[in-house]
């Protein structure tokens, strides 16, 4: 049996088949025939299992009134995280409308079968199959998150195996503003930050995300800068000294909060452990997953960031040191970026309760020990930009290696789907790159 098929009963076949035709062709052209020809079987087969064509979408609905109802049980998770009404349309918008891969897969079996509903039925030896697949996602920063986020809504069965949780992340210090940073511009990579601009600003529209859209100034020093990421964002302008424009700003201790909370509302299982393949490559990682785990995967995503290579045996990653101090905020509602600064890569950006000041960008550094001196020099460049800082109290400070590569991996390899080496891009690329993963498993 090829990986990643479960054995489903043809009555559940039957009912998925079913919404196949109204998703498909309208539910006008839901007859008997229609929902034999797409289960792929005899007509005769649905009248063994219903009196009639009324008692079969008198089923349906019921069975589409439990499928409803376990993904709303994920609704108190919630709680906290926004108004009842946005909580209640996203979870509803997020069911998938084909319902194929809701079921997670069970090993053949004969006599009583009891399904995800925990409702019993005779399941026999006549058996059909259903596609949803169980994965694994190492990584629990932002691109974990995300990417663990769009496989459940797309109905596979998914665990997050990472070492430790998304507030102890790289994508916990990060500024997480949109903006693709230390990232080679190609046009994947552009749709997928196109992709993220869009769903971010529909966050920020949502109470509790942590999500919220702000003016800003990129800096712009060089004639023949690279400006192809402007085509993302709407009403943007060009000024004097760079470009104006209104992005996505996250405050990451609420964002990656609510996305985890979000997450484990669809379903999604978290383990904390540390992967140790026997060797780096494909293979040995599904074995030391499936040692985690008690079962073998039928796919892995590598969402580790920096982490990502070493499991691969991939040579290209390496740290982008990444140092930022956070003053209290003054009342200041813009940011600022200036990566060609002549002191060094340069930005102030405000959130709900202090101000992120950063940075540096050292390329191959793995030190993430905070540097007095680097704090001294960053602030001398976030006075000269934004003097209202000068004298704000310093709240914290915080150094991350931000997961860079020569060109980022996202590309499926027998079992194994990578998508790590976002640079300082991670924030930006999340939800286009969680998408593509999601295509990759599909395909």
């Amino acid at each position: 049996m090829p990986r990643g098929i479960a054995i489903i009963e043809p009555r559940q076949h039957l009912l998925t088949a079913a919404e196949h035709v109204i998703v498909t062709a309208g539910p006008g052209h839901l007859t008997s025939r229609a929902v034999t020809q797409q289960a792929g079987v005899a007509t005769g087969l649905l009248f063994k299992h219903f009196r009639n064509f009324d008692d079969f979408l008198i089923g349906y609905a019921v069975d589409r009134t439990f499928q409803l109802t376990t993904t709303l049980t994920g609704l108190p998770a919630l709680v906290g995280t926004g108004t009842v009404a946005t909580n209640l349309s996203d979870m509803i918008h997020t069911t998938p409308m084909i319902t194929l891969h809701t079921h997670p897969p069970a090993r053949r079996q004969t006599g009583t079968h009891r399904d995800p509903r925990g409702l019993t039925s005779s399941s026999g030896g006549d058996c059909l199959l259903s596609t949803g697949m169980s994965v694994v996602v190492i990584g629990a920063g932002v691109i974990g998150l995300t990417v663990a986020h769009e496989l459940a809504v797309a109905g596979h069965r998914v665990r997050v195996v990472a070492d430790r949780d998304a507030a102890h992340s790289v994508s916990a210090v990060a500024a997480a503003i949109w903006f693709p940073h230390a990232v080679t511009l190609e046009s994947d990579v552009l749709e997928s930050g196109r992709v993220g601009y869009e769903r971010l600003a529909r966050l920020a529209e949502t109470a509790g995300t942590g999500v919220v859209m702000r003016p800003g100034l990129v800096r712009v020093r060089r004639a023949g800068a690279d400006l192809s990421w402007t085509d993302a964002v709407p009403g943007y302008e060009r000024v004097a000294d760079g470009v104006r424009c209104r992005v996505p700003v996250a405050d990451t201790s609420h964002y990656l909060a609510w996305l985890t909370a979000r997450v484990a509302a669809l379903g999604v299982e978290f383990t904390v452990a540390t992967v140790r393949p026997a060797e780096p490559g494909p293979d040995a990682l599904v074995e030391a997953v499936a040692r985690i785990g008690g079962e073998e995967p039928d796919t892995v995503v590598v969402a580790a960031g920096l982490g990502s290579g070493a499991l691969l045996g991939d040579g290209e990653t390496y740290p982008i040191r990444g140092q930022v101090v956070r003053l209290a905020n003054p009342g200041l509602t813009e940011w600022i970026t200036d990566e060609d600064n002549p002191g060094g890569l340069t930005y102030v950006v405000p959130r709900s309760g202090d101000v992120v000041c950063g940075g540096t960008g050292q390329a191959g550094d793995w030190n993430e020990t905070v540097d007095p001196g680097a704090e001294e020099a960053i602030l001398r460049r976030v006075y000269a930009l934004v003097p209202e800082l000068r004298g704000q109290p310093v709240l914290s400070r915080a150094v991350g290696l931000r997961p860079a590569r020569t060109r980022r991996s996202l590309e499926r390899t027998g079992r194994v789907v990578t998508c790590y080496g976002h640079g300082g891009s991670g924030f930006t690329l999340s939800w286009g790159d969680a998408a593509r993963v999601a295509d990759l498993l599909a395909a």
